[in-house]
């Protein structure tokens, strides 16, 4: 066998073996907690994305997939996955969820943090707070006082009722079906918003 083609093949399995373990350096999370409807839920969170629906139970059901931080090496990455938290603390009454990365080592003088991935389901009536930074948070159905807080961030917001309060730096904000008093404060953003009744 020519050397060049042995070569190439050893190539591919790299390749292939590469593509094959990466998923497998994720790490997921679950949770379900009692929650009163017309509590406080406030989010707090560092890169990744934040996908919150409203349900009619008395409960908040929290998925997390974290994953590994790009264009590092593999013991590194899955270092990181394993050092970051989801901090989750509280009462029925109020409840703060929190992405923790104090633990996650350095590389070469530097954190590389990991993506974490939320996708939460809450009772319809709260009061809800998100401070998210370089992430992208979706958030529909709910009613109550609503506080988005974001730095380099996306927004998504449809279908939410009561005092809506949008303060954005850097980033892009969709409002769509919004009732109620509205705040919006934004610093190089582009926003855009529709059906909104106030």
């Amino acid at each position: 066998m020519p050397i060049r083609f042995r070569l190439a093949i050893v190539t591919v399995l790299l390749f292939v073996t590469t593509i094959l373990a990466s998923p497998f350096q994720n790490r997921e999370f679950r949770r379900t907690v009692d929650f009163q409807p017309g509590g406080q839920l406030t989010i707090k969170t560092d890169l990744g994305s934040v996908k919150l629906t409203s349900w009619d139970q008395n409960r908040i059901e929290i998925y997390a997939r974290i994953e590994p931080p790009k264009d590092t090496s593999s013991d590194y990455a899955a270092r990181a996955v394993e050092a970051a938290i989801i901090e989750i603390t509280g009462n029925e009454r109020s409840l703060t969820i929190q992405s923790d990365f104090d633990e996650v080592p350095k590389e070469n003088y530097s954190k590389r943090l990991p993506n974490i991935h939320y996708e939460i389901h809450a009772p319809r009536q709260l009061n809800l707070n998100v401070d998210a930074d370089r992430c992208k948070v979706n958030a529909e159905g709910f009613a109550g006082k609503i506080k988005f807080n974001t730095d380099r961030t996306t927004v998504v917001a449809s279908n939410l009722n009561g005092e809506i309060e949008v303060r954005m730096d850097r980033g892009n904000a969709t409002l769509n079906g919004l009732q109620g008093k509205l705040f919006v404060q934004t610093d190089r953003t582009e926003s855009k918003l529709e059906a909104i009744r106030i």
